[in-house]
């Protein structure tokens, strides 16, 4: 059982790379992730954002992206929808939000021509690696991790199981 991040990278690390789609991906955090992953050979990138930001930043934080096809688009609207078409026509395997809210990566997502819907559920996953806790944790809502915030301590003498949190529901306004 994989119990650790590291133990999960280098499952991935011995796997094919996949082809990954960053809407909104000017910014420092998200492309230091990208950065990380392109040099554990894990993921080839497409970054759909403002090019000019993107090659500041990356040059700041010594990120080389000779081979790595940029997409300049200005509103994280235009992001979202070109990021999200790439996985639709099957030029990327996933998705990433960058910084953009969440709500319009999610309209991207949820659009009736292009975007991702099938008859299946749509669902997404965060996996968290804490602590004070002898498992990672996947959570399918961010208001399950909130949940484990708060009751930490309670949540470490839990008894273990499959599944720990299975759930989250939150309702948006």
């Amino acid at each position: 059982m994989i119990k650790k991040l590291d133990q999960m990278l280098d499952v991935l690390k011995g796997s094919e790379k996949v082809v990954l789609s960053v809407a909104a991906a000017h910014d420092e955090e998200v492309l230091l992730a990208i950065k990380s992953a392109t040099e554990m050979n894990i993921i080839t990138p497409i970054l759909v954002g403002q090019e000019d930001k993107i090659r500041k930043i990356s040059d700041e934080i010594n990120f080389d992206l000779n081979g790595i096809k940029i997409i300049d688009k200005e509103t994280i609207e235009e992001c979202a929808e070109v990021a999200v078409k790439l996985v639709s026509s099957k030029e990327a395997d996933f998705v990433m939000k960058g910084l953009l809210d969440t709500s319009v990566i999610l309209k991207a997502v949820l659009n009736k021509e292009w975007g991702l819907r099938t008859d299946s559920l749509l669902s997404h996953v965060m996996v968290y690696e804490a602590d004070f806790y002898p498992k990672l944790l996947a959570c399918s809502g961010s208001s399950a991790l909130q949940w484990f915030h708060r009751h930490r301590k309670r949540a470490a003498r839990m008894p273990t199981s499959k599944i720990e949190i299975t759930s989250a529901a939150r309702q948006v306004l």
